[in-house]
C-alpha cells in the first residue's frame, strides 16, 4: 500500500488546532525548515530542522508553529487512502470563501465522508452536526435565508 508524501508548508503563527487522529494511517513528520508544534496524546513539543515522529494509527494529535517564520514538514501517511482527495477538496472549498456557518457545515460533511482517514472528538463533530442541521432548517435552496423587518411590526 502506497504512503502519500508531501511538504506541508505551515504558516507563521498557526495554532494547535482540535486534536484528530487518522484511524488507519501512520502519520511521519521530519522537519524540514522552521519550528514546527506537535501536541501527541496530551504533551506538546517543538520539534526543529532534523527532528522527526511517528504517530501511530489512532492516536490523538494537532499540529502548529507558533514562531515568526513559516515551517515546513516532511509528511507521509500510510497508506494513503484518499487523503489526497481529502486535501483537494479542501483546498477547493476554502477557495470559495464561504462565511463561518456555511464552511463548518461543508468541513463536517467533508470530514463524514473522509472518516476513515481523518476522525475527530464527539464535541467537533457535534458542532458539524449542528451546523448542518440549523442551516437545513433554516435554508432556501441550500442558502441561508435573510431575515427582514415585517412591514407590519410595530
Amino acid at each position: 500500500v502506497e504512503p502519500l508524501k508531501l511538504d506541508m508548508w505551515m504558516a507563521p503563527h498557526t495554532p494547535l488546532p482540535v486534536a484528530h487522529t487518522h484511524p488507519k494511517q501512520v502519520e511521519y513528520f521530519r522537519v524540514i525548515s522552521g519550528a514546527f508544534d506537535i501536541k501527541l496524546d496530551g504533551r506538546q513539543r517543538t520539534m526543529t530542522p532534523g527532528e522527526s515522529i511517528t504517530v501511530k494509527a489512532g492516536a490523538w494529535h494537532s499540529v502548529g508553529n507558533a514562531t515568526d517564520d513559516a515551517a515546513v514538514v516532511y509528511t507521509e501517511l500510510t497508506p494513503g487512502l484518499r487523503t489526497q482527495a481529502f486535501y483537494d477538496e479542501l483546498r477547493e472549498l476554502e477557495n470559495l470563501h464561504l462565511g463561518t456557518l456555511a464552511m463548518t457545515m461543508h468541513y463536517g460533511e467533508l470530514v463524514r465522508r473522509y472518516r476513515d482517514e481523518y476522525h475527530y472528538p464527539p464535541s467537533v463533530t457535534l458542532l458539524f452536526v449542528a451546523s448542518a442541521l440549523y442551516v437545513q432548517l433554516f435554508s432556501s435552496n441550500g442558502e441561508r435565508e435573510r431575515y427582514q423587518r415585517r412591514a407590519d411590526a410595530s
